[in-house]
């Protein structure tokens, strides 16, 4: 019972692998920041004390990759 469940996770595994060259684009996972970790740089910011000019910049960087990622979609 052990083989066959290791033959069926090396399969399983393998055939994964063989997508992922065909494919390559489709498994990329992009380092797009979230909206959770946003607030959590801003409610840090604005715990540390920090100027609000920072919290706006976040605020604007991640507005502009929403904007560009629209664009590519489109």
């Amino acid at each position: 019972m052990k083989a066959i469940a290791i033959f069926i996770i090396a399969l399983t595994t393998m055939n994964c692998l063989s997508m992922m060259e065909k494919y390559p684009t489709a498994f990329k996972f992009s380092k797009k920041r979230s909206i959770m970790s946003v607030m959590a740089q801003v409610e840090a910011t604005l715990k540390n004390g920090g100027p609000m000019d920072a919290i706006t910049r976040v605020l604007d960087e991640y507005e502009n990759e929403i904007h560009a990622e629209q664009l590519a979609h489109d």
